[in-house]
C-alpha cells in the first residue's frame, strides 16, 4: 500500500511540474462594417458615413479611416460627415472609404470595410437675406446681401458673380464678403443680377431684383420721416416754390434702406451741403439715421431738424451719458424742461426777424426745451401765449451761435401756419444754412 501512495504522489509531483504551453490561444482580430445614409448611386459630394465594430474575445477601442490613398486617421467616433471633391461640374468622381477597427489589444481588423461612392457635384444655391433687399424706390446707394447653401456642403461654396442690366461684365466677390454696394447708380429703373458658384465651378441659377433709382439733385437733400400728409404737402410746396432744382426728396418713412451703407452713402457721400429733416409724432428713423447723421454734422455741413419726437428717442433723464450725448452735443439741447399746452391764442417767434407764426389748430402740445451752453447753442424760437411762462419758452434752438450749423425745433412747425410767415422763416433759415457752405 505505502508503494501504490508513494508512487501516485510521484506522478502528480511530476505533472505540477510540467512547463506551461508554448503556444496560448491567439487573440481574435475585430472585424469592421460600414453603413452609408442615402443612396450610393451617383450621390452628392456631401456625404454622412457610420461605422461599427466587433470584437469576439475583447473589445473595440477605436477605428483607423481613410479616403481612396490618403493616410489613415485613427478616431473613436462611429459617424463623420464628408465633403468629397469632383472633377469639374459635369464628371463623376469616384472615391472609395476604407475603415477598420482596433481592439483593446491594439489589433487592427487586417479587411477593412470599404465602401465605393460615385459623386456628382451638386450646384449651391443663392437667395437674398431676409428682409434685407433695398426698396423699390431709392437713391444711388443700393445694397444687397447674399445668402448661399449648397448640397455638397455651405463651406464648397467659394463666391458669387453680380452684375447689372447698365453693366453686363459678371464681377466675382468671394464669400468672405456676404453683401455688395452699388455707388452711383444711374438713375431709372435697373435689374441687378446674382449667381453663386462652388469650388468645382458649378453655378446656380440667377436670381435678381429690380429698384427704381432716384437721382441725387441739388444742395439740399429733405428727408421725409414723417407720415402725415399735411407736412408732406407744406414742406413739399415750399421747397417746390423756392428751390426747384436744388432738392432731392428721400422718404424714409416708407421706403428706409436695410443696409446702413446706403444710408451713409445718401447722407455723406452725395454732395449734400444741407439736410432739412422733419418726423412725426409716433416714431422717427434716429436709430438707423444718427451714426451717418454725426458724421454729417462733425464734417462742418448743416442740418435742420424739425424732429416733435426725436426727444423722446434720445433724451432718457436716468442717463447722463450714452443716450443723451446726441441730445446735447449734435442737437444743442441740455435739457427737456416740461410739456406744455399752446392755446389757440398762441404761437412761436422767430427770435432772428421778429416773424410771429400763429397755431392753426385750436390747441398744440410742445416740449420746452433748454440751449445747451457748452455747445454754444441759443434759442432761436419762443413760444408766447396764455399758457407760456415766460422763464420757460424755449422751443427751438440752433447752434454754435457764431456760425450756426444745426437748427432743431422739437415740434411741428407746419402747425403754425396760420399765417404767411412760415415759408419766410423757413427759408431764413436755410438760406443762412446754405451761405456758410459753399
Amino acid at each position: 500500500m505505502r508503494k501504490i501512495i508513494l508512487l501516485t504522489g510521484l506522478i502528480f509531483l511530476g505533472l505540477s511540474c510540467k512547463k506551461p504551453a508554448e503556444n496560448p490561444v491567439e487573440n481574435i482580430p475585430p472585424d469592421t462594417h460600414i453603413f452609408v445614409e442615402g443612396t450610393t448611386d451617383t450621390v452628392p459630394a456631401y456625404q454622412i458615413i457610420h461605422w461599427y465594430g466587433n470584437d469576439p474575445d475583447g473589445y473595440v477601442v477605436g477605428y483607423y479611416y481613410h479616403w481612396d490613398s490618403d493616410t489613415p486617421v485613427f478616431t473613436t467616433k462611429n459617424v463623420d460627415t464628408f465633403t468629397l471633391s469632383v472633377p469639374d461640374t459635369d464628371s463623376i468622381g469616384v472615391h472609395v472609404f476604407y475603415v477598420s477597427a482596433v481592439d483593446n489589444e491594439g489589433e487592427e481588423d487586417p479587411t477593412p470595410a470599404t465602401v465605393t461612392i460615385p459623386v456628382k457635384n451638386s450646384p449651391p444655391v443663392i437667395s437674398f437675406q431676409h428682409n434685407t433687399l433695398p426698396p423699390d424706390t431709392t437713391l444711388p446707394y443700393v445694397t444687397f446681401y447674399i445668402e448661399t447653401h449648397d448640397i455638397d456642403g455651405d463651406e464648397s461654396v467659394i463666391g458669387f458673380y453680380y452684375r447689372t442690366d447698365y453693366d453686363t461684365m459678371w464681377v466675382f466677390q468671394s464669400i468672405d464678403t456676404d453683401y455688395v454696394t452699388f455707388k452711383n447708380v444711374p438713375s431709372g429703373t435697373h435689374v441687378f443680377y446674382f449667381r453663386a458658384i462652388d469650388q468645382s465651378h458649378a453655378v446656380s441659377d440667377i436670381i435678381s431684383d429690380t429698384v427704381y433709382i432716384i437721382p441725387a439733385t441739388g444742395d439740399i437733400l429733405v428727408i421725409d420721416d414723417s407720415p402725415d400728409a399735411e407736412a408732406d404737402n407744406t414742406y413739399g410746396e415750399f421747397f417746390a416754390n423756392n428751390y426747384a432744382g436744388n432738392y432731392t426728396v428721400w422718404n424714409v418713412n416708407k421706403f428706409l434702406p436695410y443696409s446702413f451703407y446706403d444710408i451713409d452713402g445718401i447722407i455723406n457721400s452725395l454732395g449734400f451741403r444741407v439736410i432739412f429733416w422733419y418726423t412725426g409724432t409716433d416714431g422717427n428713423s434716429i436709430t438707423a439715421l444718427r451714426k451717418s447723421i454725426e458724421s454729417y454734422i462733425d464734417d462742418g455741413k448743416a442740418m435742420f431738424l424739425v424732429g416733435p419726437s426725436i426727444l423722446d428717442s434720445v433724451y432718457n433723464p436716468h442717463d447722463t451719458l450714452s443716450s443723451r450725448s446726441f441730445m446735447n452735443n449734435y442737437l444743442g439741447v441740455k435739457n427737456v424742461n416740461k410739456w406744455n399746452t399752446i392755446l389757440l391764442d398762441g404761437g412761436i417767434v422767430y427770435l432772428d426777424t421778429g416773424d410771429t407764426l400763429n397755431l392753426s389748430v385750436p390747441a398744440f402740445k410742445v416740449e420746452l426745451i433748454e440751449p445747451n451752453d457748452s455747445v454754444n447753442a441759443e434759442t432761436i424760437f419762443s413760444a408766447f401765449g396764455s399758457t407760456i411762462a415766460d422763464s420757460v419758452n424755449c422751443i427751438g434752438v440752433r447752434f454754435p451761435s457764431s456760425s450756426p450749423r444745426v437748427y432743431f425745433v422739437p415740434a411741428e412747425l407746419h402747425k403754425f401756419n396760420a399765417s404767411a410767415n412760415l415759408y419766410t422763416v423757413l427759408k431764413n433759415i436755410i438760406d443762412a444754412l446754405l451761405s456758410k457752405r459753399r
